[in-house]
């Protein structure tokens, strides 16, 4: 005899990131169920963005420039922003700040298993799923890519 249970998933969803904004289609009408737009605004109109989906999740990483000056170097932080996969309601949000003047723009966003890692010009941050607390942070060299297997995120 047969089992039958509901999906714990909702029906699939094309996901789509927008500069600062994720926007989730219904992949055979085309029609939008739910989008979210950062709520921190940049200045110069620079809002990189990158998107990681799982089972009941969406990730968005969003990179936000504070002007210096004429002669100064911008600071940058960058944002990433759980949301259900189903509904787009915001779960938690964490943001990865160097506290520092940048010369350089870089961020990479890879999910796997039981973590969130991101990577923001010479830091790279663990951070949990379920909570969004900051597992671990190490300081690196500038990073080129984030991998893990399945996985691969070179930045931008």
């Amino acid at each position: 005899m047969p089992v039958y249970r509901d999906s714990p998933m909702p029906a699939s969803a094309l996901v789509v990131a927008y500069p600062g904004k994720v926007v989730a289609y219904d992949p055979t009408s085309g029609h939008e169920r739910w989008s979210y737009e950062a709520r921190r605004q940049p200045l110069r109109g620079k809002r990189p963005t990158k998107v990681a989906v799982t089972d009941d999740r969406v990730y968005l990483l969003t990179q936000h420039v504070q002007d210096a000056g004429f002669m100064g170097s911008p600071r940058t932080t960058v944002e990433l922003v759980a949301l259900n996969y189903a509904t787009g309601a915001v779960l938690w949000t964490q943001v990865v700040d160097r506290g520092e003047l940048l010369p350089y723009f870089w961020m990479a966003l890879v999910v796997k298993g039981e973590l969130v890692f991101v990577a923001h010009a010479d830091v790279i941050v663990a951070i949990d799923p379920a909570t969004g607390a900051i597992r671990w942070c190490r300081e690196v060299d500038r990073v080129a890519a984030l991998a893990l297997a399945g996985c691969v995120d070179e930045g931008g």
